[in-house]
């Protein structure tokens, strides 16, 4: 079974943060993990569909191939937005 990290470190289901993020109730960050990767990358596109247009993945999207080490992912995660309200790494 799939497991959600949500803020403030409260482990949520994969259904009941499913739920959430169609209600519009988008949390800040994510951590996914378990061994249903195919349920992880499901909910990852459900994410960036929801919250970036199609037109600003390319400046606002990061995606690592491999695990990035701390410093890259702080750098990431702080980058302002570029033309849009948010980004999603």
């Amino acid at each position: 079974m799939n497991r959600l990290y949500i803020k403030r470190g409260e482990l949520m289901e994969y259904q009941e943060a499913w739920q959430q993020l169609q209600a519009g109730k988008i949390f800040s960050v994510y951590l996914l993990y378990g061994e249903e990767t195919y349920l992880s990358h499901s909910f990852e596109q459900a994410v960036i569909e929801k919250l970036l247009p199609p037109e600003q993945r390319t400046l606002n999207l990061t995606v690592f191939d491999s695990d990035p080490d701390f410093r890259e992912l702080s750098l990431a995660v702080q980058t302002t937005p570029f033309f849009g309200d948010q980004s999603v790494v």
